[in-house]
């Protein structure tokens, strides 16, 4: 691909993943906000996690939007946050299952 095509290919990536975990730390705000308390901690995490996601997203966009490796950055903190939800939601017991 030329330069041109990796700054637009990770442009869209980067309004996608903007909007997909904008979307889901928006909700884990609200349900801190709605919540009893209960999964406070829980919820908390996932949130730090969303920011992550888009932090390092944004940085690698900043930093590399002309390579390829903006694209496999993003990619890997995709899947590394959803990896880290899965061993969250299931306690850690069958979490390293998701892994393989």
């Amino acid at each position: 691909m030329t330069e041109n095509q990796y700054i637009r290919a990770n442009r869209t990536v980067l309004f996608t993943v903007l909007i997909v975990f904008g979307y889901i730390a928006l909700t884990l705000m609200a349900a801190l906000g709605v919540g009893d308390g209960h999964n406070k901690g829980k919820i908390l995490i996932q949130f730090v996690v969303a920011l992550a996601v888009i932090i390092v997203s944004v940085a690698a966009y900043i930093l590399r939007k002309k390579t390829r490796v903006c694209e496999l950055t993003i990619a890997v903190s995709m899947h590394l946050d959803m990896l880290f939800l899965y061993c969250l939601i299931q306690l850690m017991v069958y979490g390293h299952m998701y892994f393989l």
